[in-house]
C-alpha cells in the first residue's frame, strides 16, 4: 500500500512535464503557437483600428464641415427678442428691421 507522501511524489511527477516541447501540460511553451490563430487575431485587430482610423477622420471632417457652414453661413448680428411668446422677434442690424 502506498503512502500519502508516495501518492503526492506521484501526482507531482505526473503533473510535470517531462518533455519540453509537449503540448500537454506546458502551456508556457514558446513553440506551442497556432500560427493560423495568431494570424487571425492580427489580421482581426488591423481591421478594427482601420475602422477606427475611417470614423475618426469621417467625424472630424463633418465637424470641419459644420463650424465651417456657421462661421460662413450665419449672421452672427442678429438679435432675437423673446417674450415668451410663441413668435419671438428677430432683429436684422442690416436692413433694420424686425421679422416675426
Amino acid at each position: 500500500m502506498r503512502t500519502m507522501k508516495e501518492s503526492q511524489q506521484q501526482d507531482i511527477e505526473l503533473s510535470s512535464s517531462s518533455d519540453e516541447y509537449s503540448t500537454w501540460g506546458n502551456p508556457r511553451n514558446s513553440l506551442n503557437v497556432d500560427v493560423r490563430t495568431k494570424e487571425f487575431y492580427s489580421n482581426l485587430l488591423t481591421r478594427i483600428i482601420n475602422f477606427k482610423i475611417i470614423v475618426l477622420v469621417a467625424l472630424t471632417l463633418v465637424v470641419l464641415a459644420q463650424v465651417a457652414y456657421i462661421a460662413v453661413k450665419r449672421n452672427f448680428e442678429q438679435l432675437v427678442f423673446d417674450d415668451g411668446s410663441s413668435t419671438p422677434c428677430i432683429y436684422n442690424p442690416l436692413t433694420k428691421t424686425f421679422r416675426q
